[in-house]
């Protein structure tokens, strides 16, 4: 899903937003401390239990939350290579490719399919993209006869070709 997100931002017009850590998949996971999440076992609330298992949750906002939370762990490069070099691909490929980012109105056509959950985008008759998040759903558009250069799948994203459909 991450890889699907990254390509449908990469796509937008003008410059784009990055969250620190996003390339690596940072999540800010902070101890639930609403209530909300039920513990596993019965010896109290957090912390009042040797074997009590604290649940990790999404920060909504970690202005406040531990430094463990908020500093970015480069060894996180390691644990998520793959998405950080997707990443790193699709950077070097918007830099490459003047129409990522300084398309006119009229060079952008969104391509509809049956699927409501894929999205299509022709740039100028030159480079289509397409992104499904229902992969159980195929996602089918019609695009003009010709060769076309692959530069990102769903497993790599960069300046070279990938393959040719």
């Amino acid at each position: 899903m991450a890889k699907n997100a990254a390509v449908s931002l990469f796509f937008c017009q003008g410059p784009i937003m990055l969250h620190l850590g996003q390339e690596v998949g940072r999540t800010k996971l902070t101890p639930d401390q609403t209530g909300k999440v039920p513990e596993v076992t019965t010896n109290g609330p957090i912390g009042s239990g040797s074997d009590n298992l604290v649940f990790l949750v999404p920060s909504p906002n970690s202005y406040q939350a531990d430094n463990e939370t908020n500093y970015i762990n480069y060894n996180d490069i390691k644990l998520n290579q793959e998405l950080f070099y997707y990443y790193r691909g699709l950077i070097r490929l918007r830099g490459m490719e003047e129409l990522f980012r300084k398309s006119k109105p009229e060079e952008i056509t969104i391509l509809n399919a049956a699927n409501k959950n894929s999205l299509g985008i022709n740039l100028k008759n030159r480079i289509f993209g397409f992104v499904n998040t229902d992969p159980s759903n195929p996602a089918e558009y019609e695009i003009p006869q010709g060769k076309y250069s692959v530069l990102v799948n769903g497993k790599s994203a960069g300046t070279e070709e990938l393959s040719v459909i």
